[in-house]
């Protein structure tokens, strides 16, 4: 029965530290400053200078190394526990001499450097126990990183310039994958941005890249791939594609997040609600189409007709119809929508904006899923 006890208190020393997951303690041997887990605070701030009143005949640096010594005398004349062991108490004394060993080479490294030119370094910090990192509840590489003063400044924020990217010439997958390269970029960007007004800077930049990555990079590849009206090739130039599946195919290509088999499916017109919302005009006329177009600017948009679908571009060089022509050249064409057979033979025209709709711009940068309006 008398064993029982000593049995108990040994069993105790493996216990779990609950006490101490409030807070963890550490040391900061330049000022012996109490810091706790980041959770709860982290270290309390410094006392400002003028508020620490000084003896005019004591400097600085002798207050400091007098701290110091208090500290380290204090640690080195605690009472210490009688033991039973003389193991023990061998055990104790070699710690005592270890720790007047370290004391007196820092206290003589202090003697002999004058540190009054030399900038301060940063102090650093070490963990009494792991034990009590660990019953704190704060991730162990996180403490000992704050501990030893090693977290990174946060990034300042730079300033939006504009953007301008090149995108390589090559292959059509090398081309894909530079637009994606730009694209995620400008969505970093656009996550970052900090006000209105760099916001919309980087959406007008994206809508350019969109626009030129669309017209100048994308779209060659596709001219003169053969239609048929159930085509669904997944590449340019080989088999062929039908006047909805140019349309899905190449802006998935280009990141749109969209279902390309379920787009290419609809009528025209939920091809046009599914991709730009609300933003789309109707037209009754050929003509009126055409000088609808002229009136809303510069800008790629998506055009659907009775039964076809493409796209049409409007720049300095005029009004031109993208699509999988199903009469004439019975290919992938440009071509001037006075003069176009599939663009004639239609009695609605609904024109839906791409590059500028800064929904779909928005989208687009940010790989938003595009649901598919079916009619």
């Amino acid at each position: 029965m008398t064993k029982f006890p000593k049995l108990l208190g040994f069993l105790l020393m493996f216990l779990p530290l609950k006490s101490l997951n409030s807070y963890t303690e550490y040391v900061d041997i330049s000022d012996y400053r109490i810091c706790y887990a980041r959770d709860m605070g982290g270290c309390l701030p410094d006392p400002k200078p003028e508020d620490l009143p000084l003896p005019d005949s004591q400097p600085v640096q002798q207050i400091k190394q007098a701290s110091v010594q208090s500290v380290l005398a204090n640690a080195l004349h605690e009472p210490v526990q009688q033991h039973t062991s003389k193991k023990k108490a061998k055990k104790r004394s070699n710690h005592t001499a270890s720790v007047k060993g370290g004391y007196d080479v820092f206290m003589a490294s202090i003697e002999g450097t004058d540190n009054s030119n030399t900038p301060e370094e940063p102090s650093y910090r070490a963990t009494s126990s792991r034990r009590v990192v660990k019953a704190a509840g704060a991730p162990a590489d996180d403490v000992i990183k704050y501990a030893l003063n090693m977290l990174p400044d946060a990034k300042p924020h730079e300033i939006y310039t504009g953007y301008k990217p090149s995108i390589a010439q090559g292959s059509y997958k090398s081309v894909l994958t530079d637009v994606k390269k730009h694209r995620q970029y400008l969505a970093d960007r656009l996550e970052r941005s900090q006000n209105s007004e760099e916001r919309n800077a980087i959406i007008q930049d994206a809508a350019t890249l969109f626009s030129d990555a669309f017209l100048n990079h994308v779209m060659p590849f596709w001219y003169g791939t053969p239609w048929d009206f159930n085509g669904h090739t997944d590449y340019p130039g080989k088999g062929y594609v039908a006047c909805g599946y140019l349309v899905s195919t190449t802006l998935t290509h280009l990141g749109v997040n969209v279902n390309r088999f379920t787009l290419a499916q609809q009528w025209p017109v939920d091809m046009v609600r599914s991709l730009c919302q609300n933003d789309y005009y109707h037209f009754g006329a050929k003509s009126e189409a055409i000088q609808g177009i002229r009136n809303m600017g510069y800008g790629l948009y998506l055009m659907g007709l009775d039964n076809h679908v493409g796209f049409i571009k409007y720049d300095q060089w005029g009004i031109h119809f993208i699509h999988s022509n199903w009469a004439g050249s019975r290919t992938v064409v440009s071509e001037d929508p006075q003069y176009s057979t599939a663009f004639t033979a239609s009695q609605n025209f609904y024109v839906g904006k791409l590059s500028t709709n800064n929904t779909f711009i928005t989208k687009w940068l940010n790989a938003g899923y595009f649901k598919v309006h079916k009619g």
